[in-house]
């Protein structure tokens, strides 16, 4: 229930922060008000973060699949030839 509930509130501040930037003007600085953040606004925060996190969870699947990968690599080779001097 908490982690449902910080993701909430991290995606109501990515909303925020995005209406921030949006409203940015120049170098004049307007915040707006949480009530006044559209759901588009929203909306496209929250795809933004979520292809970050699929791009960092097909990095790290990758990073593991080639992990294991080389692992098995070294065991075949081992078996092939086990008074190798590697």
């Amino acid at each position: 229930m908490r982690v449902a509930l910080t993701k909430v509130f991290d995606r109501q501040r990515a909303g925020e922060r995005l209406a921030n930037k949006v409203a940015t003007l120049g170098k004049r600085r307007e915040k707006v008000p949480a009530g006044q953040i559209s759901q588009a606004m929203l909306n496209e925060e929250f795809l933004r973060q979520k292809m970050k996190w699929q791009q960092e969870e097909m990095m790290q699947n990758y990073q593991a699949s080639n992990t294991y990968s080389n692992v098995g690599n070294a065991v075949q080779q081992r078996i092939e030839n086990p008074f190798s001097s590697k």
